[in-house]
């Protein structure tokens, strides 16, 4: 009874095939891309409330909101220093760029490392770190 069923429907299903790749074809829109100087006042704005001692839901609760995804502040490490330079590089729908930072660890030894954000202000504001250097 199965097979009777399914061998009666399989040609309905065929004869819908080429309906659901009509329907499916057609240009993908381009995510919209995120302004470099736009997207470089943000991470500065971040960085700071970083080094200012805010945490990141204060800035998820600002205006406009902004998530923040960095593993040493997770880890409640302070930021003492940070250098933005240039435009950034873009990437997909935001803009990348290598920060030298300097941080404090809870057991309080003094680290550098060389960060790597990408900050995308297309809809919701996200500052990402993307190096894996926690």
């Amino acid at each position: 009874m199965v097979l009777r069923r399914t061998v009666l429907l399989a040609p309905v299903v065929l004869s819908l095939a080429p309906l659901f790749g009509v329907l499916g074809c057609g240009k993908a829109e381009e995510a919209p891309k995120s302004e470099p100087t736009a997207a470089k006042q943000h991470l500065i704005t971040a960085l700071d409330a970083w080094k200012g001692g805010k945490s990141k839901d204060e800035l998820t609760k600002g205006t406009p909101p902004m998530l923040v995804v960095d593993g040493d502040w997770d880890k409640k490490s302070k930021l003492t220093e940070y250098v933005v330079e240039g435009d950034g590089e873009p990437v997909g729908a935001g803009v990348r760029w290598k920060v030298p930072i300097t941080i404090t660890t809870k057991a309080g030894k003094t680290v550098k490392k060389d960060a790597i954000y990408v900050v995308n202000i297309a809809g919701t504001i996200v500052v990402t770190r993307e190096d894996t250097n926690f």
